[in-house]
């Protein structure tokens, strides 16, 4: 899956620069790859409504707490939220068991969070992708993997439009599958 985003580093010569002479010490956990130095972000173009939601995803504090987020305002969620969404999902702690069984009996629900995702897609950016890649691959949710190779491939055209950050945080995602 990261044959053709290293291949689009290729046509993006700034992106290559830039990770060679921006490299610090840190290890990304999964993939023991360097982590660069965040660059400044793109203020999120987003709602009064998208910054509650995001409000509230924050203080989920549980997977189930996350994902009834979604359930109660799901049809409001934007490319941002979406990218929080799987993002606070990958991040939630829990135990085996209690990750297991939330994948179970939540699999429904993901799998239209996952329609969701893949609907918005086309109007994601480097951030987004990068983020939800993540999420999803320490959520360890198997049939998110398709949804990873669509979002890989809608990656590679705009790849030189990534931060550094961006693809270092995709590269973990994949090395984490």
């Amino acid at each position: 899956t990261m044959r053709p985003l290293l291949a689009a580093l290729g046509r993006a010569p700034w992106c290559l620069a830039s990770l060679r002479t921006r490299l610090t010490a840190g290890a990304c956990p999964s993939a023991r790859l360097l982590l660069v130095r965040t660059f400044a972000r793109a203020p999120p173009q987003s709602g009064k409504d998208a910054s509650q939601i995001r409000g509230l995803l924050a203080v989920a504090g549980s997977l189930r707490g996350v994902l009834s987020v979604y359930k109660e305002h799901g049809v409001l969620f934007n490319a941002i939220n979406v990218s929080a969404m799987w993002v606070g999902l990958g991040k939630t702690r829990s135990a085996g068991h209690e990750r297991a069984g939330f994948l179970r009996d939540e699999e429904p629900m993901l799998m239209t969070l996952l329609q969701h995702t893949e609907r918005l897609a086309p109007r994601l950016d480097g951030r987004d992708i990068s983020s939800i890649c993540r999420g999803m691959a320490l959520l360890s949710f198997e049939p998110a993997h398709a949804t990873i190779r669509l979002l890989s491939a809608t990656a590679i055209p705009r790849i030189s439009s990534f931060t550094v950050q961006s693809l270092v945080t995709t590269a973990c995602a994949f090395a984490t599958l």
